[in-house]
């Protein structure tokens, strides 16, 4: 849920954010890097640093941010090959299956750090007193 509710609260900024102000806000900023590291939260919970998700997320903005980079500097009379073009869109499918990677296995990687992180509340008998004790391992 962390990585699904992250995921779809940074789209919902981003594309407000573009929304408003023909996008000159600081909402747009935040929902796109939100874009890039909300998919990862489930997987961070789970104390994976590096989830395989995010490595194809950061390919796939890599080559946008190429292809941004030779278009900008193209001028007015520029043609976009189909390599060009082809290259987007190879950068944006990069980038939503990276996305889809992390809220897909998130959960999974979730419950297996839950298994690692058992809490337990166990009684405590002792000569002088009796109780409960909260126990954990992690």
């Amino acid at each position: 849920m962390l990585s699904l509710g992250g995921t779809l609260a940074s789209w919902t900024v981003l594309l407000a954010g573009a929304a408003v102000g023909h996008g000159d806000n600081a909402a747009v900023p935040i929902g796109a890097i939100g874009t890039v590291l909300a998919p990862s939260f489930g997987h961070w919970y789970a104390s994976e640093g590096m989830s395989r998700g995010l490595g194809i997320r950061l390919l796939g903005l890599g080559i946008l941010v190429f292809d941004t980079y030779v278009g900008l500097q193209c001028s007015e009379d520029c043609n976009f090959g189909p390599t060009l073009k082809g290259s987007l869109y190879v950068g944006i499918g990069l980038y939503l299956a990276g996305t889809l990677d992390d809220i897909a296995t998130a959960g999974s990687a979730a419950q297996a750090a839950n298994q690692r992180r058992n809490v337990t509340l166990v009684p405590m008998i002792r000569r002088d007193a009796s109780g409960l004790m909260l126990t954990g391992r992690f």
